[in-house]
Order: structure tokens, then sequence, then C-alpha cells
């Protein structure tokens, strides 16, 4: 039972740290679309798309972290692979 608890806590932390990421992703995209900043609509617009393709594609590693179905040290590698199909 308790190499499972660790094992829980440690999931809980992946998590945890996942979702801190969606949120600054989130603020960066609330900041970009509410201050002037002088930077071109469209440039404004891809960098909030890529903002928002970045969130999908943590809250799935976040999806399959909480199923056990990836260890934490894998869940650093899929961060850094940017192929959608590769991390679901």
């Amino acid at each position: 039972m308790p190499q499972r608890l660790g094992e829980l806590q440690k999931t809980c932390a992946l998590y945890g740290r996942l979702m801190e990421e969606i949120k600054r992703r989130q603020e960066v995209i609330r900041a970009v679309l509410t201050t002037p900043n002088g930077m071109p609509e469209m440039a404004v617009f891809e960098f909030s798309y890529l903002q928002l393709r970045k969130i999908c594609e943590v809250f799935g590693l976040a999806c399959l972290a909480t199923h056990g179905d990836i260890p934490e040290v894998q869940s650093k590698i899929l961060q850094k692979t940017y192929n959608a199909n590769q991390i679901m």
C-alpha cells in the first residue's frame, strides 16, 4: 500500500504541474489579447492559436498521466514532442 501511495502522490504532483502550465498559457493568451502591444493582429492570432494547441497537448498528457498510461519521465519527453499523433 505505501508503494501505491507514493505512485499516487507522484501522479498528483505531475498532474498539478501540467495544470499549472495550462493556467500560465491561458494567462499569456489573455495578456496578449487585452494589452495593446504593437503586435500585428495576425501575429496575435497565430500566437494565441499556438498557445491553445499547446494547452490541448498538455491536457492530453495530463489525462494520460492521471490514468497511469505514462510515467513522469516519459511525460517530459512527450512535452517536447510536437506531433499530436505521437502524444495521443
